[in-house]
């Protein structure tokens, strides 16, 4: 039987209240303006790509979006922040290092392993290999602004409220 907050116990109160906000904490992370916004964090692109992905993203969906450069700045901001999503680079741009590290890294800590993860590449071998790994399915630059990257981000991300 459910009994709203405020009931005669508060022991069930603060329980009910602290399985809510586990719950949801992931997809919803803060909220400005009366608008629901979700924290989206994009690992390792260059300016340039940082910019179109974080457009594409922002004209569709509530989004607060992040940017982390390289691997220990994303780990740093994955276990200091609750993420809806976070996009990785299939080659960081600052140090061509592989953004897979960055993906075996968040699903092996048991702090962010339930943070979603979607690499970005053209490469549909780099997309099988990150999915085996625990990712889920991504999307390249190339489709960046198609309707199938829209569909895979809207499983983790509400659109804009008009």
């Amino acid at each position: 039987m459910w009994m709203p907050l405020n009931s005669t116990n508060p022991w069930a109160d603060q329980f009910r209240y602290n399985l809510f906000a586990k719950f949801f904490k992931k997809a919803l992370s803060s909220q400005r303006h009366g608008k629901l916004m979700q924290k989206i964090l994009i690992v390792g692109q260059c300016d340039f790509d940082y910019q179109r992905i974080s457009f594409v993203i922002s004209k569709m969906y509530a989004a607060e979006i992040h940017r982390a450069d390289l691997f220990d700045d994303a780990i740093q901001q994955a276990l200091e922040q609750p993420y809806a999503l976070i996009l990785i680079n299939r080659l960081l741009d600052l140090d061509r290092s592989e953004g897979m590290e960055i993906l075996h890294e968040l699903k092996s800590n048991p702090r962010t392993d339930d943070i979603p993860v979607m690499i970005i590449s053209n490469y549909q071998d780099a997309q099988d290999i990150a999915v085996a790994a625990g990712a889920s399915p991504g999307f390249g630059k190339a489709g960046l602004d198609t309707p199938r990257t829209f569909e895979l981000l809207s499983n983790y991300l509400a659109p804009k409220q008009s």
